[in-house]
């Protein structure tokens, strides 16, 4: 169990970590006058914050577990 959500753990900090780049990608590009494609990107980050949502449910569950 512990290696699990050591994993868990990681997981979300590192989704966490690419959330960050390419919210800062999108930034980048709306300045470049490329609004479609950072929606795009910025629907994707949602996408990744959605996910680690449930990575930290999962997590949360696990902690709260007796082993």
């Amino acid at each position: 169990m512990a290696r699990i959500k050591t994993l868990l753990a990681y997981m979300l900090e590192h989704n966490r970590e690419h959330a960050g780049e390419l919210g800062s990608l999108a930034h980048e590009l709306r300045h470049a006058g490329r609004d479609g494609a950072a929606d795009i990107l910025d629907a994707g980050v949602k996408d990744f914050n959605r996910g680690n949502e449930k990575l930290v449910a999962a997590l949360g569950l696990i902690e709260g577990e007796e082993p």
